[in-house]
């Protein structure tokens, strides 16, 4: 989703980390990298006039063997995709977190709902990023933490707050 660059972390925008990403794992024939933007690119209400999807296609008119770009208009559901996934990679958002509830190891690479709590992986700079998806180990991660946050941010925030508006008169 092009409108999340002020959360983009170690790269400065949604483009610089898609293709940055395609440029490092083209032709790692270890490795298939599934590339699914953001559905309301297509679908939401002010729809980009550019899609990811659009951007890779242009600077990679035929796309390495490894790398598949999943459309948009096929309204796939990205939970459907979770018993298929070794490990998700996601700038920001829920899935992340919701990957990391079906115990599928996520590597984050902008800020994320829980971030700096340590529950995924959260690179500090390029090589970092890189080094931790080709160092994925798929250990054991804190489940009962990362379930503690996923309540507090799913179902108790949508509790109402009655007491900022007493407490500030």
């Amino acid at each position: 989703d092009q409108g999340l660059n002020e959360f983009t972390g170690v790269f400065s925008n949604v483009i610089e980390w898609v293709e940055s990403t395609v440029d490092y794992y083209s032709g790692h024939s270890e490795i298939d990298l599934w590339i699914k933007p953001h559905p309301l690119e297509i679908r939401g209400t002010v729809k980009s006039n550019k899609s990811v999807n659009d951007f890779i296609r242009t600077k990679y008119p035929i796309l390495p063997k490894n790398i598949h770009l999943i459309d948009a208009d096929l309204a796939i559901n990205p939970y459907h995709l979770f018993p298929f996934i070794d490990l998700g990679v996601v700038l920001t958002g829920t899935l992340g977190l919701e990957m990391a509830l079906e115990n599928i190891d996520v590597v984050s690479a902008g800020v994320n709902p829980c971030h700096g709590l340590g529950l995924l992986s959260e690179p500090k700079n390029k090589k970092a990023y890189f080094e931790a998806i080709n160092e994925w180990d798929n250990s054991p991660k804190r489940k009962d933490e990362l379930e503690r946050f996923a309540y507090f941010y799913f179902i108790n925030q949508s509790f109402k707050w009655p007491l900022s508006g007493k407490v500030w008169g």
